[in-house]
């Protein structure tokens, strides 16, 4: 076994407290100075063990500084404001599984999202801010605009309804934010602006008044809220642009206004508890039409055909 030689001439280095005392030349200065600070270091003692006399007022300790809430405008005050109206979709089809986003409008439990999330849905399932998932029902789909309300029985403790803003007042240049579920990550906020209005997206199935953004969206944030900075919503979150083919973000994003939405809210709502209508076919299925920001399959093979 190898061993070490402690060299003799390196100093000695202890721990706290005094540790040996080495006596020689300057034995004397030594030990004097160990006496003062052991008769300082039992004075300290003797003091915090004795409180102090009637009438003294005690040295108190600042008190910790509270949590503060972001300023209102705040990216972090928009999302927790927003988030607990912020739902996921999983959806199953003959297709396959997958999941996009949406967002809970009224106090019956609707919630707004895309056609192209829901389209040939067999089973939908909401999961909730909490983690808690309901099982939900597809009233309608509005196809022209890729528009889309589920229906969950929310409880009332954990209902919360998003607040409806003014699309027709958005300016380009005005700062976004997007909440959503992109590749599966729950809950995920971006922020943009909006670079650019009345964008046609209707050759890709869906409005041709669309909102251009680019704050960040990918698969899995369709039907997710699209947020002015006072946390009101101003459009669905549903496609993006991206000239390679491949299905994820660089740039360039669209959202449907909400005033859109608006208009065709009436005729979505009456359509009646698990059937689907489209502008121009009422009572038909709505077709498969597969978007550039379609809902993440499970299986992360891609777009979801």
């Amino acid at each position: 076994m190898d061993t070490q030689t402690e060299d003799s001439s390196a100093p000695h280095r202890f721990g706290p407290g005094l540790g040996p005392i080495v006596l020689g030349a300057a034995g004397g200065s030594l030990l004097t100075l160990a006496l003062i600070v052991g008769a300082t270091h039992l004075q300290d003692r003797a003091s915090a063990a004795n409180p102090p006399a009637p009438g003294q007022a005690p040295v108190a300790s600042a008190p910790a500084s509270p949590a503060q809430a972001p300023p209102a405008g705040a990216i972090a005050a928009i999302y927790q404001k927003a988030r607990p109206a912020v739902v996921e979709i999983d959806v199953r089809s003959a297709r396959g599984s997958g999941l996009g986003t949406g967002v809970v409008i009224s106090n019956d439990g609707e919630i707004l999202t895309n056609a192209h999330v829901v389209s040939g849905a067999r089973t939908v399932q909401v999961k909730l801010s909490d983690g808690s998932t309901l099982p939900g029902q597809v009233l309608g789909v509005q196809q022209d605009d890729d528009l889309a309300i589920v229906k969950a029985q929310i409880p009332a403790q954990k209902l919360s309804v998003i607040k409806m803003g003014d699309s027709t007042k958005l300016q380009v240049g005005e700062q976004v934010v997007a909440i959503g579920n992109p590749f599966g990550l729950e809950g995920s906020v971006t922020q943009g602006i909006v670079s650019g209005l009345r964008r046609d997206n209707g050759n890709d199935g869906g409005p041709a008044d669309a909102i251009q953004i680019d704050a960040a969206i990918n698969p899995g944030n369709s039907g997710g809220p699209l947020l002015d900075m006072n946390g009101n919503l101003i459009g669905i979150n549903e496609a993006l642009e991206n000239p390679t083919g491949e299905n994820v973000f660089i740039g360039v994003g669209f959202a449907i206004p909400i005033n859109t939405a608006k208009a065709d809210l009436a005729q979505l709502q009456a359509s009646g508890s698990g059937s689907s209508t489209a502008r121009g076919s009422q009572g038909q299925p709505p077709a498969v039409n597969a978007r550039p920001s379609s809902p993440l399959p499970r299986n992360g093979s891609g777009r979801t055909q």
